[in-house]
């Protein structure tokens, strides 16, 4: 395993040391991107959240390839999860999370990252808003009847039909996820939804250059939407150099400071895009079905996948003394970690 000395800017006093545990355990912490496996997602893995301060995590449910069935399949089995394991519940409202907080226990959100599993049929968003799903991802990657993905070769924005979902998705109070989105597809729905959206799980473009992070102008139209963008941790998407040499903490946090100068503190969340116990040959698989990723199996056996202090759910409070190195206000500070996306629940979901 890798090791990194922690540069002097990262360097704490007792007294910083103090105050930076303070916040985080009194602090609401939600991670909007959690990539666990289902079927990595048991009570070791829960107790290391719980362990590492985490209030609720967003679990993908479906991505790509499952049709409405296995979907709706999928969205099943996360449930009988949350019901199972040991110190969890799905949460469906912003207050249940903060329940949560009160109770020491993980507040599961189910979310997807696609619409293409509701296959052309709209009343098909009602199931899963039933199911308990909250978070809706329009595209992964490629067009679908909703739109074009950020992996395509055109960029035409939202088809009718993704208008229409757009508009049902605010009617039921599911959560828009813009994350897999084209350019054109993301500024449409932002523009189109009454509701406050979100990017799970981006960084900043003019900081790393890669089609998965996000433009200024993208950013500003999320201000203006009221969203929030959870601020992912793996390397490829950090810097330009980590895209080569792997990532640190200094450049997770670089990304937090560009977010918050651009557009405020009020539109900065965490989404670490991380999981437990994830494999090479998962990732092997992913690039081959979408080239346009990086090579993320190969950052994953030369053990440079993440900032070695996010690639442990137990050590999550490195994000909390990193903010507090760089001067942030306790508030600001419990904004980033889970207000902020607590926040945008509730505008959706209510109470």
């Amino acid at each position: 395993m890798r090791t990194i000395e922690v540069p002097d800017s990262l360097k704490l006093t007792r007294e910083q040391e103090q105050r930076a545990l303070d916040i985080h355990r009194k602090s609401i912490f939600v991670n909007i991107c959690d990539t666990t496996h289902i079927r990595n997602f048991e009570n070791s893995y829960v107790q290391k959240l719980i362990e590492g301060g985490v209030t609720s995590v967003v679990v993908t449910c479906f991505a790509y390839e499952e049709n409405f069935s296995s979907a709706i399949r999928n969205t099943n089995l996360w449930q009988m999860k949350g019901l199972c394991l040991d110190g969890t519940f799905v949460a469906t409202t912003a207050e249940s999370i903060q329940k949560a907080k009160g109770e020491g226990k993980l507040a599961i959100v189910l979310g997807s990252q696609n619409t293409e599993q509701i296959e052309n049929d709209l009343p098909n968003l009602n199931i899963f808003h039933k199911l308990g799903l909250r978070i809706m991802g329009l595209t992964y990657q490629r067009k679908n009847p909703m739109g074009d993905g950020l992996g395509e070769k055109t960029n035409c924005g939202l088809s009718k039909l993704g208008v229409q979902v757009v508009e049902e998705l605010n009617r039921l109070g599911i959560l828009i996820d813009l994350s897999h989105s084209g350019v054109a597809t993301t500024m449409e729905a932002m523009q189109i939804s009454k509701d406050p959206v979100i990017f799970s799980h981006a960084n900043a473009r003019s900081l790393c250059d890669n089609i998965r992070n996000l433009t200024d102008e993208q950013m500003k139209a999320l201000s203006e939407n009221g969203g929030t963008i959870g601020i992912l941790a793996l390397s490829p998407f950090l810097s330009n150099r980590a895209a080569q040499t792997g990532s640190t903490m200094e450049d997770y946090l670089n990304q937090i400071d560009y977010v918050r100068d651009l557009v405020g503190v009020d539109h900065v969340s965490i989404g670490l895009d991380l999981g437990e116990a994830s494999k090479p040959e998962d990732f092997l698989r992913l690039r081959l079905r979408y080239p346009e990723f990086p090579l993320l199996d190969e950052f994953k056996r030369k053990g440079i996948y993440a900032p070695k202090e996010l690639e442990n759910a137990t050590t999550l409070s490195a994000i909390t003394k990193g903010l507090v190195t760089r001067g942030y206000s306790d508030e600001e500070i419990q904004r980033v970690l889970g207000k902020n996306a607590l926040r945008v629940f509730r505008d959706v979901w209510g109470e």
